[in-house]
Parts: structure tokens; C-alpha cells; sequence
């Protein structure tokens, strides 16, 4: 029974200890880390680029403006493994 409440009372120990360095992280400016790891307005510049699902769609477009078609065609895994 004594070795019962060791094991649980540890258990306990840890799983408090990490409840408080979670609030530690948070306090600790989370936001500022979550800022760094997503894009910047710079880096989502290409959301802006009307892209085409439809090559006819693309093609009448491309003839009707005079600019080139870019292409992104691949074949098989998109990962390149394999």
C-alpha cells in the first residue's frame, strides 16, 4: 500500500510540475513564439497570384492577355520519395 501512494504521489508531483511550466511558457510571451513561426505578410505574397485549376481556363486567359502560362506538373509522389 505505501509503495501505492509513493508511485501516485509522484505522479501527481510531475503531472503539477508540468502544469506549471506550461503557465510558465505562456506567461513567458507565447505570443511572440507564435509570431516568429508563422509567415510573414512578405513571405504569403504568392496568395495574391490568381492560379488557375483549369489548363483550358489558364490557356484562354494567357491568349486573351498576352502573358505566358507557368506550369507546375508533377508525376508521381509530391514528397519526391519513392
Amino acid at each position: 500500500m505505501r509503495r501505492r501512494e509513493l508511485i501516485c504521489g509522484t505522479l501527481a508531483l510531475t503531472a503539477g510540475g508540468s502544469r506549471n511550466g506550461a503557465a510558465q511558457v505562456v506567461a513567458s510571451g507565447w505570443e511572440s513564439k507564435l509570431n516568429a513561426l508563422l509567415p510573414t505578410p512578405e513571405e504569403e505574397r504568392w496568395l495574391s497570384i490568381p492560379w488557375k485549376l483549369s489548363l483550358s481556363e489558364a490557356i484562354g486567359e494567357a491568349t486573351r492577355s498576352g502573358r505566358p502560362i507557368m506550369a507546375w506538373v508533377m508525376n508521381g509522389n509530391p514528397l519526391g520519395c519513392g
